[in-house]
């Protein structure tokens, strides 16, 4: 009876730790993935501007420390991403007049850690209107982060207390 106890008791803790195991590889994995998502930033350029200044402005975004590359979307591009991500409904968009969109650059940045800095510069350029990035989003994905790696090194080192055979 004893034996039988201890075999059980062993073989739900390996389970329990098994599947502690395999949620912490696949949070971890998740925010890997929706951190690569959140490396751009987009740069909304003001109206009418003359195309050797969008031109001057997209050379000023690539000297910029952290970038790593800048990809322009023209308001007509921007209009039809639009209207393919609303899917069935993108056919509301075709009664719109004038196109309201603006031209941008979507930036790329080479990691989350130029990310402040990066920002900070683009707001300083003339002819940007708007910098839309979602630090809180980042901020919150990296304390995430951490926990899980806080917290999968203390149940690595909880179990060698407890089964130091394993």
């Amino acid at each position: 009876m004893m034996s039988i106890a201890s075999v059980s008791s062993v073989a739900a803790t390996l389970i329990i730790l098994g599947i502690i195991f395999i949620l912490i590889i696949n949070i971890n994995s998740l925010t890997d993935s929706v951190k690569v998502q959140f490396d751009s930033v987009q740069v909304y350029l003001q109206d009418d501007l003359d195309r050797n200044v969008i031109e001057d402005i997209g050379n000023d975004i690539v000297n910029i420390v952290g970038v790593k590359e800048i990809i322009f979307e023209s308001r007509g591009k921007a209009l039809e991403n639009m209207k393919e991500s609303w899917d069935e409904n993108g056919y509301l968009l075709d009664g719109l007049e004038e196109n309201p969109l603006p031209d941008s650059y979507i930036v790329v940045l080479k990691g989350l850690v130029y990310s402040e800095h990066v920002v900070s510069e683009l707001k300083l350029i003339e002819g940007v209107e708007e910098v839309k990035y979602y630090q809180d989003v980042i901020d919150k994905l990296l304390n995430v982060t951490q926990f899980i790696r806080t917290f999968r090194i203390s149940d690595y080192c909880y179990t060698y207390l407890l089964y130091p055979h394993l």
